[in-house]
C-alpha cells in the first residue's frame, strides 16, 4: 500500500501516528523542598538584679550625759554628802581631799577637818586630820568612839594632799584604824602608806597620796617609813 492509499484510508490514523512518533514530553522540574526554618530560640529570662542590703551601721553607744562640774567644798563645817560625781574638799593651810568621779556607787557623808586635839602617831609632822565616812541615813557623831569602815573606790583612787611644814621633802602618811571592843572602848592601830609624789610650790610643799580606799579615822604626815 502506498502512502497515498494510507492517507485516503483514514486521516485519524495519520494523526495517531504523528502523535506517537512525536518528540518526548518535557521533563518535570524537580520539586525543591521548602527551606526548613529553625524556630527562634526563646529569650532567656533576664535575672532581676539582686537587692543589696546595705551593711548595718555599727551600733553607736547611747550618748552619756555630760559630767557635772565637780563640786569644791571649802572648809566644810560638818558632814557633806558626796555622790557619784565626786567632790573636792579644801582646808585652810593647803590640805585637800579629792573624791574622783565614779568613786562612790552609793552616796556617802564625809567629814574632812583638822583635829587639833588629837596627838596622832609617832613621827607626826604637822596637823592631824580627821576623815570619816558614813551612809547618808546615819548621822556622824565625831565625839563617839566608832569602828573604822574605810570605803573602797569604784573608780579612780582617792587623792589626799597634806602640807609639809618647813618645805621639807620627807613625809609618808600615817592612817588610823579604830577597833571597838565589847565594852565600847576603842583601840587605834596605825599603818604607814608611802607617798605617791611631792608637790612643790612657793606657798609650801605638799605630800600627795593616791589611796584605793578612803580612810575612816585620823591621818597625818609622818617621818616613819612604810
Amino acid at each position: 500500500m502506498t502512502w497515498s492509499a494510507i492517507y485516503r484510508i483514514s486521516p485519524i490514523v495519520v494523526l495517531s501516528l504523528v502523535a506517537c512518533g512525536g518528540s518526548s514530553p518535557p521533563a518535570e522540574e524537580p520539586k525543591v523542598p521548602p527551606p526548613v526554618v529553625a524556630p527562634s530560640p526563646e529569650p532567656e529570662p533576664v535575672a532581676e538584679p539582686a537587692t543589696v542590703t546595705p551593711p548595718a551601721e555599727d551600733a553607736k553607744p547611747e550618748p552619756r550625759e555630760p559630767r557635772a562640774p565637780i563640786a569644791v567644798i571649802e572648809n566644810p563645817a560638818g558632814p557633806v554628802t558626796v555622790g557619784y560625781n565626786g567632790a573636792v574638799f579644801r582646808l585652810d593651810g593647803g590640805a585637800e581631799l579629792r573624791v574622783p568621779y565614779g568613786a562612790f556607787a552609793r552616796a556617802q557623808n564625809i567629814v574632812f577637818s583638822i583635829d587639833s586635839k588629837h596627838k596622832g602617831d609617832q613621827g607626826k609632822v604637822g596637823d592631824v586630820f580627821l576623815v570619816q565616812t558614813e551612809v547618808p541615813d546615819s548621822s556622824i557623831q565625831v565625839a563617839v568612839v566608832r569602828a573604822s569602815r574605810p570605803v573602797r573606790s569604784s573608780g579612780d583612787p582617792f587623792v589626799l594632799k597634806l602640807p609639809i611644814p618647813g618645805n621639807s621633802d620627807i613625809g609618808n602618811l600615817a592612817v588610823e584604824t579604830v577597833e571597838v571592843d565589847d565594852k565600847g572602848r576603842g583601840k587605834s592601830t596605825w599603818t604607814v602608806v608611802a607617798r605617791s609624789k611631792l608637790e612643790t610650790a612657793d606657798t609650801g610643799n605638799r605630800a600627795v597620796f593616791e589611796l584605793p580606799q578612803l580612810p575612816d579615822g585620823h591621818v597625818h604626815v609622818t617621818t616613819r617609813s612604810p
